[in-house]
């Protein structure tokens, strides 16, 4: 299949290149290009093109695209390649739109449009490029603050979340015998499980077996301190399946009133991206999950330093905002922080919407955990003119329970563009995206 593709993407590449030579702008630019060495070679008192080394050659040929790069025949030239290539690629999505119907449709590309299919042609051909050249995974910084394809993602996640030794080591298990993968406690993460798609995505509930296999394998390493075990487990799985009923004064006076289970959480955005068919993979992505989050780096273990708080961002941002936000909740900036508490400790798992969560992941998983605190300080943002309205600690927490689940991907990526992308993407060395090259003719067509 893989070789099928390469050389139907070979074939629609030479058949383009065809095109572009054959093309009036290209023929005057090439006319002028020759007219441009044989001056040059004149001036220099050089031999002829043919007598000189291919180093030679090339230097002639770059000094003499260098000067015809400023003038209108190249410019003509570079506007009929991007049309040949723009009409192109219009009838390669007509055709690979018109054939989706043939082979089993995923769920990504169910109903694509043309634009979705140029989308994900471009993100299969990115992936193919990043698994071949290892070296250009600098690149992926590209990616920051965008909205990733299924194919892309998944490329994103394999090389971030890599735990090989324990895959083998849960293979080797899983071949020895399913019950080698249980937890001693099987039973509270069931509950625990259950508990944790009913509250954040209960459309989903089909999943527990699969998230319970994960999380279960998991805690049979090493217990996760969020899955409490005893006779109060199912008592604490029932409050925390109510959690969001709960007054934001009750929660402060007792914290640990409920059990958070942040692991359970972190595991429903590795299950909606990892293949359901490889469990094994699933459980690789989520054990090298767990061994970054558990190594400190995350907002909720100790990597909310200075000035990556909710209520610095804000502070720093929206002073208008964190003003009423201080004032309403009655506590000050560690009060806007306590809010969106649970936010932050569940990496917004089961606050925003399953697409906004994956979003948020994606810039983390490229620049860092502690910037989940970034991408919540972006909703608040988004949320400002309701939580105005809000007048107390109560009405803020359930504003945001409502609302922040509401929030669009477009809406955080504008947000975060806007507010703090500049200084992240300098924290990282990431380009800006003005920074893209620009497809240069003769790249095309050599």
């Amino acid at each position: 299949m893989a070789a099928v593709a390469s050389a139907a993407n070979e074939h629609f590449v030479e058949r383009l290149r065809g095109k572009v030579a054959a093309s009036p702008e290209f023929r005057a630019l090439a006319a002028q290009l020759y007219a441009e060495v044989r001056s040059s070679i004149r001036a220099d008192g050089l031999q002829s093109f043919g007598d000189l080394s291919p180093d030679e050659q090339q230097v002639l040929v770059r000094r003499a695209r260098d000067t015809l790069s400023r003038g209108a025949v190249y410019n003509a030239c570079r506007e009929a390649t991007w049309r040949a290539l723009d009409t192109a690629l219009d009838a390669e999505a007509d055709d690979r739109i018109t054939k989706q119907a043939e082979p089993p449709a995923s769920e990504a590309t169910q109903g694509a449009n043309k634009m979705d299919t140029i989308v994900q042609l471009a993100a299969s051909g990115a992936t193919s490029l990043l698994s071949r050249w290892p070296n250009q995974h600098e690149s992926l910084l590209w990616l920051l603050n965008a909205e990733l394809t299924p194919p892309l993602r998944l490329m994103l996640w394999r090389l971030k979340l890599r735990a090989p030794e324990a895959r083998r080591a849960f293979e080797a298990k899983l071949k020895e015998s399913r019950l080698a993968t249980l937890s001693l406690r099987d039973g509270v993460v069931l509950r625990h499980c259950q508990a944790v798609l009913q509250l954040a995505e209960p459309q989903r509930l089909q999943q527990i077996p699969r998230m319970k296999g994960c999380v279960s394998y998991a805690d049979s390493l090493s217990p996760l301190r969020g899955i409490r075990s005893g006779g109060d487990a199912g008592g604490a799985a029932r409050a925390l399946a109510h959690s969001h009923e709960e007054p934001l004064a009750h929660a402060r006076t007792q914290p640990h009133a409920h059990s958070h289970a942040p692991e359970c959480f972190w595991a429903l955005p590795v299950l909606c991206v990892v293949p359901a068919d490889d469990e094994a993979e699933t459980v690789e992505r989520y054990l090298a999950l767990i061994a970054e989050l558990a190594a400190g780096r995350t907002p909720s273990t100790g990597e909310s330093t200075a000035g990556l708080a909710v209520s610095a961002l804000l502070r720093e941002t929206d002073e208008q905002l964190s003003e009423h936000l201080e004032q309403s909740l009655e506590g000050g900036a560690s009060a806007v922080d306590e809010i969106v508490s649970d936010a932050r400790e569940r990496l917004c798992v089961g606050w925003l919407e399953q697409k906004a969560t994956l979003f948020a992941w994606d810039i983390c998983l490229l620049s860092g955990w502690k910037n989940i605190t970034r991408v919540i300080a972006a909703a608040l943002l988004c949320l400002r003119d309701g939580l105005f309205a809000c007048a107390n600690a109560d009405d803020t927490a359930a504003y945001l329970i409502e609302h922040a689940k509401t929030l669009s991907v477009s809406q955080l990526r504008a947000a975060l563009e806007a507010h703090f992308m500049p200084a992240l993407r300098q924290e990282v060395n990431a380009p800006r995206p003005d920074d893209s090259p620009e497809l240069a003719p003769s790249e095309l067509t050599r």
